[in-house]
């Protein structure tokens, strides 16, 4: 199984913009199990500048041509995969105005437990770094569904994160969410670290095939 894309994408905030235009492709290698190997790859030009008018007169921009690439497995109960973002390959401007993002590494892995017909047990792990030495970040999840009915989650990351959310799934195609997020920053053991705590409800309708 072979598929492919183009995406197009343009952000704007106060002085600062950027466009990316990405093709990408992804192959499938299916097993007798129904279980795949998947490999994917991305090419994208992006430019990103800055215009800031009179008195100042700044303005620069840099443009590139990055890659990604990525390898997955998946199975009924496996999911695991590995993939590397944002990794360049030609600075087509080698200016002093640098405003591209980091290359990063991301590793992916989930398990299905089953206990009987009606409940599924889901832990799941998602780490990532950049390349130049500067952030690391990990999480943990862990999902207890019951009949694909009810969900119940909890969540903790390394940025000094902790959560937790339920949702109720009804007539197939809607959803109604809700989520608590403690956020410590400066880290759980710094007395002088600033808290937020975030609430969330999504109403969610899934388009059936």
């Amino acid at each position: 199984q072979h598929g492919t894309g183009i995406t197009y994408r343009y952000d704007r905030i106060g002085y600062h913009s950027s466009y990316r235009l990405k093709g990408s492709y992804n192959y499938q290698l299916a097993f007798n199990d129904d279980s795949k190997l998947s490999f994917g790859g991305a090419v994208h030009f992006q430019n990103h500048r800055t215009e800031i008018p009179s008195p100042t007169q700044i303005s620069g921009r840099d443009p590139s041509m990055n890659i990604d690439l990525g390898v997955a497995y998946l199975s009924k109960k496996i999911f695991a995969g590995i993939a590397l973002n944002q990794l360049e390959i030609i600075d087509i401007d080698k200016s002093s105005y640098i405003f591209q993002p980091a290359p990063h590494l991301y590793a992916h892995f989930r398990y299905l437990f089953k206990l009987g017909p009606s409940v599924e047990i889901i832990p799941q792990a998602l780490m990532g770094s950049d390349l130049i030495g500067v952030s690391y970040f990990s999480e943990f999840n862990l999902n207890v569904a019951y009949k694909n009915m009810i969900n119940l989650g909890l969540v903790y990351r390394t940025l000094s994160t902790i959560g937790a959310n339920i949702s109720w799934t009804f007539l197939d195609r809607y959803s109604i969410v809700y989520q608590y997020e403690y956020i410590e920053i400066g880290g759980f053991s710094n007395s002088n670290s600033i808290s937020e705590r975030n609430h969330i409800i999504q109403l969610m309708m899934r388009i059936l095939d």
